[in-house]
């Protein structure tokens, strides 16, 4: 790499005509447009990747805005595979209510954060019907109590009004039969509802197996899933769990320790020999949310390399550009021209490269940053100021990189740049 860019130079130097040099005049290393694309497309680099840092950030930050502390009171998870530990459901559940320092408890199919899974819904069963991929929830009783989500028409899931699925029935009547589901406004307006109120009571089918689905109730958006499968803004569904394997206790507050080691008492006395594991949700969030933090620190990383070779690159070109228009600059000056007015005419032109790059970066950028949100369940909108900072930022990077350069090139007397001619 370094014989690669030095050949350049090298064949410029090398093919000065000796009259040229020995009269005082300045060798040309190739066009002087070059030097200044060079520093244009570190530049358009550099803003790509700024642009991308702070897009990142951005999702990140609203993330942790509503991944965490949505609740009032501390969420933990409580493991049981009924099938390993040996203890009923329902025996955990009445077990953990009856404990000083719960104030609810719940049961979900899949742990918050961790996984989710997915189908595509459709208004009609038939086969040609437009279908829209949905996050599906597997919840049990008190699901929107426990989480503290609002509902915002109809109901929440009861299986004491006959919501939860019959284990008796046979499997042919059980698909059959609509399964009564709770959904948010996202899914509403995904399927073309005018409101989200307008969906109560409308059946939804499974676009893969037709099943019926039952909407008997609006849930405010809460998003418990970082990924998305549906390239972009998933909405939700909550339907009546079949098997659970995890109870998510509401504990108070001002009492979480001795909550917490009450849970243990009690699942020691119910599995002796099982060791407890629970952990609380905003802890399966930050673990769902490492792989996030390591992009933008990567994006990180990569923007301020490229913004340090880029300055070290303008840099260089502004030690080029001053030696070449020296002799230009002292006419100037002899001409009447003010130091300040050189000094701005020399900015203009290291920051016309720059503006270019970060303009022509943009587009480039927008339809990046679009395909990296659409892995989130919730993404942010992509507005025009994270564009506009990162150029602004660049911008003013470049002058202070030849500030001090232009300025030196600027104030000396011209009669010093002069006198060879």
């Amino acid at each position: 790499m370094t014989v690669i860019a030095g050949i350049l130079p090298a064949v410029a130097l090398a093919q000065t005509r000796p009259v040229f040099a020995l009269h005082g005049g300045v060798a040309r290393f190739g066009p002087r447009f070059l030097s200044t694309a060079l520093v244009g497309a570190q530049f358009f680099v550099t803003s790509f990747l700024l642009i991308a840092m702070t897009v990142s950030w951005l999702q990140n930050r609203h993330l942790r805005q509503t991944g965490l502390a949505s609740n009032s009171d501390p969420l933990l998870v409580v493991e049981n595979y009924a099938a390993l530990t040996g203890v009923a459901h329902e025996t955990l559940r009445a077990e953990l209510l009856r404990l000083p320092g719960v104030r609810g408890e719940t049961e979900l199919s899949s742990a918050p954060w961790i996984g989710a899974a997915g189908d595509q819904i459709a208004r009609t069963p038939e086969a040609s019907a437009t279908a829209r991929f949905t996050l599906l929830y597997g919840v049990r009783d008190d699901f929107f109590a426990t989480f503290e989500i609002p509902i915002l028409a109809g109901r929440g899931l009861d299986s004491g009004r006959g919501d939860r699925p019959d284990p008796d029935a046979d499997h042919a009547s059980a698909a059959s039969a609509p399964l009564r589901v709770v959904v948010d406004p996202d899914f509403a307006a995904s399927l073309g509802f005018a409101t989200p109120q307008s969906a109560l009571g409308e059946l939804v089918y499974a676009a893969s197996s037709h099943r019926p689905y039952e909407i008997v109730g609006i849930a405010a958006p809460r998003r418990l899933n970082i990924s998305s499968w549906a390239g972009g803004r998933a909405p939700s569904m909550y339907l009546p769990a079949g098997d659970t394997n995890y109870h998510v206790v509401r504990i108070a507050r001002d009492d979480v320790a001795g909550t917490v080691a009450r849970v243990d008492a009690v699942w020691k006395r119910l599995a002796p020999n099982v060791a407890p594991a629970h952990r609380f949700v905003d802890e399966l969030f930050e673990s769902a949310f490492e792989v996030n933090m390591r992009v933008n620190q990567g994006f990180v990383g990569l923007a301020l390399f490229t913004l340090l070779i880029s300055t070290m690159g303008l840099f260089a070109l502004a030690l080029l550009v001053v030696g070449r228009r020296a002799r230009e600059i002292a006419v100037r000056k002899v001409l009447g021209a003010k130091a300040e007015s050189i000094v701005s005419l020399l900015l203009r032109g290291f920051a016309l490269p720059v503006l270019i790059a970060g303009v022509i970066a943009w587009p480039v950028a927008y339809v990046a940053v679009r395909g990296y949100l659409t892995q989130f369940a919730d993404p942010i909108e992509v507005t025009p100021w994270p564009f506009a900072a990162c150029l602004a930022l660049t911008l003013v990077v470049a002058t202070l990189a030849v500030g001090g350069q232009t300025w030196r090139a600027a104030t000396p007397p011209p009669a010093r740049a002069l006198r060879n001619e």
